[in-house]
């Protein structure tokens, strides 16, 4: 995310929606990038320590399904319009939130995308169609997540008939 030309603030709002504002980084001044940074010289740091031999391996080439995951934030963007992110401390509007998703799966990465989709929705609390659920399930595989991954993040939202 942070070589990719995300802006700060689109990275900012992504960590607070992804943590549902648990950990207020812009309350303290700290914007989105420099706070990624630091988790990752901290990591890089314990990697050292922990296991001196390992090199981090080059990011892969994009894993497709763009166009997919793309749908499927914009088909949640209208639901997400009307909620926001702790709207009664410091709110993070809806649409900041499915803004700054489309920039991830456009140019970051669309498995990031979709997982940071999937918490989205789970913050918010957005309903699902069966048939979005069918879809999500259709990419979660393609990403080759576990087979409870969708159980435990939006399974619950789902609104069956």
């Amino acid at each position: 995310m942070l070589d990719r030309g995300l802006s700060d603030d689109a990275i900012t709002v992504l960590w607070l929606a992804a943590t549902d504002r648990g950990y207020g980084i812009d309350r303290f001044g700290v914007g989105g990038r420099e706070w990624l940074e630091q988790v990752a010289a901290v990591c890089e740091e314990h990697l050292t320590e922990v296991a001196p031999a390992y090199v981090p391996a080059a990011p892969g080439p994009a894993t497709g399904a763009g166009d997919e995951v793309l749908r499927e934030i914009r088909g949640m963007s209208p639901r997400a319009a009307t909620t926001a992110v702790s709207p009664d401390f410091h709110p993070i509007e809806g649409t900041a939130v499915m803004e700054a998703l489309e920039q991830v799966a456009t140019q970051v990465d669309p498995d990031l995308g979709f997982r940071l989709l999937l918490r989205t929705v789970e913050v918010l609390q957005l309903p699902l169609t069966e048939e979005q659920h069918t879809r999500y399930e259709a990419l979660a595989d393609r990403f080759h997540y576990g087979e409870d991954h969708l159980l435990f993040s939006v399974d619950h939202l789902v609104q069956r008939t």
